[in-house]
């Protein structure tokens, strides 16, 4: 039996969140071609690791790398390096593929010292700008640029991602780049989707004369809730029975998205408990995400920067229509005016325009929903971001 190549895949952490979410399941289907390995770093306080995806998807090696960890510590950083190259010592790897920033970094310089035939990093998001200061940020960009000159290939997840590493940040040159986009894998997406579905709408007291709208993600700064705040409050200015907001997420800013709603006047539960006429919901991580965007009619996003934003994808696999803020590759993600609104950062009074648009308009819902399903099937299929991601290995390894 002909002996597949060793693919070591390394993951910042696998929690529940797009990186986890594209990347496990695409590890599972690389092993028709490939000995696959997966490595993932330790989680974040506010994070929920996604477990259920290793129960999805069995029989995937994969190992917890413990002193990988998102914040910096010179000594566990140090560690979590020393380990990769221990790992890559052990075995012979033909490829090492990394993804996010801090697993880019400290897997992509131990297989360049340990002479890995071919190094490939995936962008999920980048921290060039919107997240650190103008120093922090300036120091990022030159790093990226040292690890790209080692890197053999670099995958960006939309256009616009594409032009800024190969463009207007020089991360590296577009013959190391390849745009992929995310897939999402529909044969597990929806598995158990009525039931689940269900359950979620009972426990969380779904009114079917109601207007459900949801924002899916970490609750930290850089997805701006302060705009989700100031949406919502212009919303239910105008809707204030009959429209409800969902926070489904956790992350280190909860409490003080609780604070400022306290102070407007904003009825809230925070998870675990009920109010009946609460107008903003905090449920924390869902895992089984399609099941709560299915009793939603509308997602919304106010981020400062995204990356690809995967809760966009999967609210228009779900065949809800989205409003979003214009920024990073989100744009490239759905189809403005067509499967949603596109709403310059900042600009609360048009973003709450158009959600008001959406929640008096059943049929403009519906007609937007039947888009999104259309277009998120055409551009975000599992099975062609795998066969992508094989066609660049072979081109790679073709080349040593």
């Amino acid at each position: 039996m002909e002996n597949k190549p060793n693919i070591l895949i390394i993951i910042n952490r696998l929690v529940i969140g797009g990186q986890a979410i594209d990347t496990i399941p695409l590890a599972w289907y690389l092993q028709e071609k490939f000995s696959v390995h997966v490595l993932y770093g330790e989680k974040e306080n506010d994070e929920e690791e996604a477990l259920f995806l290793l129960d999805l998807y069995p029989g995937l090696k994969v190992e917890k790398l413990p002193q990988l960890q998102r914040s910096i510590s010179l000594s566990k950083d140090i560690s979590a390096y020393r380990r990769i190259k221990s790992i890559l010592k052990e075995n012979v790897y033909s490829v090492v593929h990394t993804h996010g920033f801090k697993s880019g970094m400290l897997g992509r310089l131990a297989a360049h010292a340990m002479r890995v035939p071919c190094i490939v990093h995936t962008f999920h998001g980048h921290l060039f700008h919107s997240y650190y200061n103008r120093f922090i940020s300036s120091s990022i960009i030159l790093l990226e640029k040292y690890l790209g000159r080692i890197t053999d290939r670099i995958i960006t997840i939309s256009p616009l991602q594409l032009e800024e590493i190969a463009g207007k940040f020089s991360i590296a040159p577009k013959s190391k780049t390849r745009m992929i986009r995310l897939g999402i894998d529909e044969r597990h997406f929806f598995r158990n989707l009525q039931q689940d579905k269900n359950d979620f709408g009972e426990k969380y007291r779904f009114h079917s004369k109601d207007i459900h709208i949801g924002i899916i993600g970490r609750i930290v700064q850089i997805k701006n809730f302060s705009l989700f705040v100031e949406v919502a409050e212009k919303v239910l200015a105008k809707y204030s029975s009959h429209v409800k907001f969902y926070v489904v997420g956790d992350g280190a800013l909860a409490g003080h998205v609780q604070e400022i709603l306290l102070k407007k006047n904003i009825s809230f539960s925070k998870p675990g408990e009920m109010k009946e006429n609460a107008s903003v919901t905090f449920t924390s991580w869902a895992p089984d995400i399609a099941t709560v965007i299915k009793v939603l009619d509308i997602v919304m996003l106010t981020s400062y920067n995204e990356g690809t934003p995967m809760s966009l994808i999967e609210a228009q696999f779900c065949g809800k229509p989205v409003v979003a803020t214009d920024v990073g590759g989100v744009s490239d993600t759905f189809l403005a005016d067509k499967t949603g609104f596109l709403i310059e950062p900042g600009n609360a009074d048009l973003f709450a325009k158009k959600l008001i648009l959406l929640i008096e308009n059943e049929s403009l819902r519906r007609d937007m929903g039947t888009a999104a399903i259309q277009f998120a099937t055409e551009h975000f299929s599992k099975k062609t971001e795998v066969q992508k991601v094989i066609e660049l290995y072979n081109e790679c390894l073709h080349q040593v």
